[in-house]
C-alpha cells in the first residue's frame, strides 16, 4: 500500500515539475493543470487516482501552455498586418496628393494650349496637301494626316473651313477648273466625316488661275506645286476671345 503511494506521489511530483529551459509561464500553467489533476485524482481515489491526476494535470497545463503561444503568435501576427495597413494608407495618401498636384498641372497645360490654339486659329491654320496628275483623290498618307487634324479641331467653338483647290495649267480651262474644285470637294467630303459640319466648310476652286507662267515653259516640279489643295482653319475672333488673349480696351 505504501509502494502504491509512493508511486502515485512520485509521478505526481514528476507531472507537476519542469525543466528550467521553459518560461516561468509554462510553469505556472502546468502547476495549475497539477492542482485540477490533484482534484480529479482525489475523486477517484488511491494510488490510480493519483496516476491520473498527475496525468491530466500535465495535459491541462501543456494544452494552456500552447494556447497562450498561439494567442501571443496571432497578436503578433495582427500587429503586423496592421502595420501593412498604415503604411498602405500612407502610400495611398501620397498617391492621392500627387494625382491631385498632376491634375492642376494637366489643367494649367490645357489652359496654356486652349490658348495657344485660339490664337493659332485666329490667325489661320493652314494645311496644303498635294496631288498626283488628273487626279481627285488625295494619297493615304495625306488623307490620314488630314483627318487627324481635322478630328482634333471638330469640337472647337466658332471653328470655319476654307478649301482652295488648284489644278496645273496643262489641260483646258475648263478642265482645270473643274478638276480644281472637285478635289476641294472631295476635301470637305472627308473633313465633315470626322464630325465639322459641313455648313462651317467652304469650297472654292481656282483651277489654273493662280499659275504663273506658260506650261510649255515651267519646270515639272512647279507643275506639280500647282496640283494642290489649302485647307485653312480659322475662328473670328471674339470679345471673349480677345478678352481671353488679354486684348481689348
Amino acid at each position: 500500500m505504501k509502494r502504491f503511494l509512493l508511486t502515485g506521489v512520485a509521478l505526481g511530483l514528476v507531472a507537476v515539475s519542469v525543466p528550467q529551459a521553459e518560461a516561468a509561464d509554462s510553469s505556472k500553467k502546468e502547476m495549475a493543470g497539477a492542482g485540477a489533476g490533484a482534484v480529479i485524482g482525489g475523486a477517484v481515489g488511491g494510488p490510480p487516482g493519483a496516476i491520473i491526476g498527475a496525468a491530466v494535470g500535465a495535459l491541462f497545463g501543456d494544452r494552456s501552455h500552447k494556447k497562450d503561444l498561439e494567442m501571443a503568435r496571432l497578436d503578433e501576427t495582427v500587429t503586423a498586418r496592421d502595420t501593412t495597413i498604415d503604411g498602405l494608407e500612407t502610400d495611398l495618401a501620397r498617391e492621392r496628393v500627387e494625382a491631385t498636384t498632376l491634375r492642376d498641372e494637366l489643367t494649367a497645360i490645357d489652359e496654356s494650349g486652349a490658348r495657344e490654339l485660339h490664337e493659332l486659329l485666329v490667325r489661320g491654320l493652314e494645311i496644303e496637301l498635294p496631288y498626283r496628275t488628273d487626279e481627285t483623290e488625295l494619297p493615304v498618307d495625306m488623307q490620314a494626316r488630314l483627318t487627324a487634324i481635322a478630328s482634333l479641331l471638330a469640337t472647337t467653338p466658332g471653328l470655319s473651313v476654307q478649301v482652295d483647290g488648284y489644278a496645273d495649267p496643262r489641260g483646258s480651262v475648263d478642265y482645270n477648273q473643274a478638276l480644281s474644285l472637285a478635289r476641294a470637294e472631295r476635301v470637305r467630303e472627308l473633313i465633315s466625316a470626322v464630325g465639322i459640319d459641313t455648313g462651317r466648310i467652304t469650297t472654292f476652286g481656282h483651277g489654273e488661275s493662280m499659275t504663273v507662267g506658260d506650261s510649255t515653259t515651267i519646270h515639272p516640279d512647279q507643275l506639280a506645286l500647282q496640283r494642290r489643295v489649302t485647307v485653312t482653319f480659322y475662328r473670328e475672333p471674339t470679345a471673349a476671345g480677345v478678352a481671353a488673349l488679354g486684348g481689348g480696351d
